[in-house]
């Protein structure tokens, strides 16, 4: 393993495949992220404007670089359909020593 304090995940979930694809195409060809996984048929259940709600939705794993995310975030919310897209950080203190040096060359701008 190897240190890799500057390694992030951002997590979003949209409401379809295809808005999915879109953001993480951008993403990618921006070198905004090194590489996007999309999970399909995610059940969210959630509270908005005082109604509980239920619906699938995609969720998008963002493999990224801390310098990116005000990027990778703007780009997000340009594409995104949702008044208040779930955009959340988690930080990778440790990984894999050969995939963070792939992350890192691929984003190389």
């Amino acid at each position: 393993m190897k240190n890799t304090e500057n390694f992030i995940i951002l997590i979003c979930n949209t409401p379809n495949i295809d808005n999915a694809k879109q953001i993480a195409h951008k993403l990618v060809k921006e070198k905004l992220a090194g590489c996007v996984n999309l999970f399909s048929g995610v059940t969210s259940i959630y509270e908005w404007e005082g109604a509980i709600e239920e619906g699938e939705e995609v969720t998008m794993i963002i493999k990224t670089l801390s310098k990116n995310r005000e990027q990778a975030e703007d780009s997000i919310i340009a594409l995104h359909p949702f008044d208040t897209p779930e955009i959340i950080q988690v930080d990778v203190p440790a990984s894999n020593s050969k995939y963070y040096d792939w992350l890192v060359g691929v984003l190389k701008k």
